[in-house]
């Protein structure tokens, strides 16, 4: 999504829920890569999971591929996939310099556990989240939003103009590279 300023926003509500007090969800839908493992259990009788927890889980596989470039569980089957997630540990790549607070955070996102992973107050607290700042984030109350025919409008690009987008940036490297060719 793009906002009136034409900076670049990140958001998938596609799936979006409100929870009350009560965030048990029974089933994950989305990305098999962002499942989290106790979306990836075959037991039935498990009676739900915490969709805070999934979310968090979520975006510590988001930040993990910012971050190193790949998915932090990847597998070209579906059940190698699950696997991947439930079994495989966290593997922090030596081709990128990452600081240990950051590789900390991800540690603790991307914990297998729903009952010891990072809440969203923990994440707040990190110190590698507040470097730099004289006083700690504090995490934001969800609030209902409205959205608009004209927000959509101005927010979302339409596909041709995301190619052409695209079509001039790599026009543009082209050329970019072309000349240090010659230089």
């Amino acid at each position: 999504m793009l906002d009136s300023d034409g900076s670049v926003k990140i958001a998938d509500f596609g799936q979006a829920l409100m929870f009350e007090k009560d965030d048990t969800i029974n089933q994950s839908v989305g990305t098999y890569h962002f499942f989290p493992p106790e979306c990836c259990v075959t037991d039935s009788a498990s009676g739900g999971f915490s969709g805070k927890a999934s979310d968090l889980w979520a975006l510590g596989v988001t930040l993990y591929a910012m971050v190193y470039y790949r998915l932090p569980f990847y597998h070209d089957t579906i059940a190698g996939i699950m696997d991947a997630i439930e079994n495989n540990p966290v593997v922090f790549h030596e081709d990128r310099d990452v600081s240990p607070g950051l590789q900390d955070i991800l540690t603790k996102l991307l914990d297998k556990s729903p009952e010891t992973r990072a809440t969203m107050e923990q994440l707040c607290e990190h110190p590698w989240i507040n470097e730099g700042y004289s006083t700690p984030l504090q995490p934001m109350s969800a609030v209902e939003v409205h959205v608009t025919e004209e927000d959509v409008a101005n927010a979302c690009l339409p596909i041709h103009r995301v190619v052409f987008i695209k079509s001039i940036i790599k026009h543009w490297k082209g050329k970019v590279a072309k000349s240090k060719e010659v230089s």
